[in-house]
């Protein structure tokens, strides 16, 4: 059996300890220079200060982290202090700086929105001032005109331009179902359009447009299922796809004897689903896009158009609807956030989007591209549509569009 070491040596041992890793600390503080005042007698100093502390509390039988309380030992501490003190205080203004920098920047970018849109609202006001522009007010009140009743907010909806996230938004904050069937309304509609008109211009009124020809490919896309063969869908074909056919000349002169019917087909005739199956099943059509412009410059030259490529003049007079904000698709995210806010409707509404219609600049060249394989004389057509649309809500027509296209149209 070993003997149990006596008090003094515990004593011996745990000082010889304490004065071992004071004069280590002393050594590493020496070597980053963060003390080079400390002599090396204040060193021993704090280090016998240290071995008191441990001896006084070991008589009381208490251990104890000894740490030097001496003067040069307080004036290393105040200087540690300071240290820290001046490292927080740095890290503190770097962050109020950056803070700052933030909201500077907010302000800087709400400044050049509201510039922006106040630039927009004036271009459309002088065009109208400078040319006659042809608008439907009827169709804009009976078909576009929505509002928001709690937030004196009024919208008109255009097809292909983000009017899906409208819809959403009317029905969630009017507490309805479907964005039509809104009695408040039907009761405003059923007054003078003078009326209407006026309640217009009592509200905050939005309207959103985008790129004439990225819209008209969005169009293709969702409706024409990009040249792929459509699904059997009642509507389209009336709408879409018996047009495009009949102006395209793609129909047999005896297509209506093998689909059972005695006359020709008329493509304004609204035949039952069967005959729809019957020619999708003998023909099974696709459409390419210049075939879909083709229809398109038909529906207008035989008073025939759809909402979904009508002009934004047709759609929502702003010549006559004097709009307090005109946005854009292309900028939709930054001016909603601007204007929600100003308007007093809820921001998380403000990133309600349509990801179908949502736009971005490597998604436009992409969709300017399809009018590469058109033909010349067909472009300069759409152009002249839609020539109002393209000035007054300055959008360029790119280079490319006005040469000849790469495939020959039939």
């Amino acid at each position: 059996m070993f003997a149990m070491p006596s008090r003094r040596l515990k004593f011996a041992l745990f000082s010889l300890l304490i004065i071992f890793y004071v004069d280590r600390f002393f050594s590493n503080l020496r070597q980053l220079g963060d003390v080079p005042s400390l002599s090396m007698d204040a060193e021993r100093a704090v280090i016998r200060q240290a071995v008191v502390s441990v001896e006084g509390n070991m008589e009381g039988g208490s251990s104890v982290i000894a740490r030097g309380n001496g003067e040069q030992g307080g004036e290393f501490g105040n200087r540690e202090g300071e240290e820290v003190g001046k490292e927080q205080g740095g890290r503190g203004d770097e962050e109020e700086t950056e803070s700052q920098g933030i909201k500077e920047d907010e302000q800087d970018n709400k400044a050049e929105v509201e510039r922006s849109l106040k630039e927009r609202k004036n271009k459309v006001h002088e065009y109208c001032k400078s040319y006659y522009v042809s608008e439907n007010l009827r169709n804009t009140i009976q078909n576009n005109m929505f509002f928001l009743w709690n937030y004196k907010v009024s919208t008109c909806i255009i097809e292909k331009v983000g009017s899906m996230s409208w819809r959403r938004r009317i029905c969630k904050l009017n507490h309805i179902k479907t964005n039509t069937h809104d009695p408040k309304r039907k009761r405003l509609l059923k007054k003078s359009h003078g009326v209407v008109l006026k309640h217009i211009a009592s509200t905050s009124s939005i309207v959103t447009v985008r790129h004439p020809l990225t819209r008209l490919v969005s169009c293709y896309r969702d409706k024409f299922e990009n040249g792929d063969h459509p699904p059997l869908h009642e509507r389209h074909w009336r709408d879409f796809y018996m047009p495009t056919l009949f102006c395209n000349a793609r129909f047999p002169s005896d297509l209506h004897l093998k689909v059972g019917l005695k006359e020709p087909l008329n493509p304004s005739k609204n035949y039952p689903m069967s005959v729809f199956i019957a020619i999708d099943k003998l023909l099974q059509p696709t459409f390419t896009f210049t075939e879909f412009l083709h229809n398109v410059v038909e529906s207008y030259a035989e008073n025939r158009v759809n909402r979904h490529w009508n002009t934004y003049t047709a759609m929502c007079s702003p010549c006559t609807v004097k709009y307090s904000y005109v946005t854009k698709l292309e900028s939709l995210t930054r001016e909603m956030d601007y204007i929600f806010p100003t308007v007093g409707l809820p921001k998380d509404l403000a990133d309600v989007m349509d990801h179908s219609t949502s736009t971005d600049e490597n998604k436009d060249e992409a969709y300017i591209r399809y009018y590469s394989t058109v033909p010349l004389t067909l472009k300069k057509k759409i152009y002249e549509i839609f020539k109002a649309d393209f000035e007054m809500f300055d959008y360029e027509v790119p280079e490319m569009y006005w040469e000849e296209g790469t495939n020959v149209y039939v």
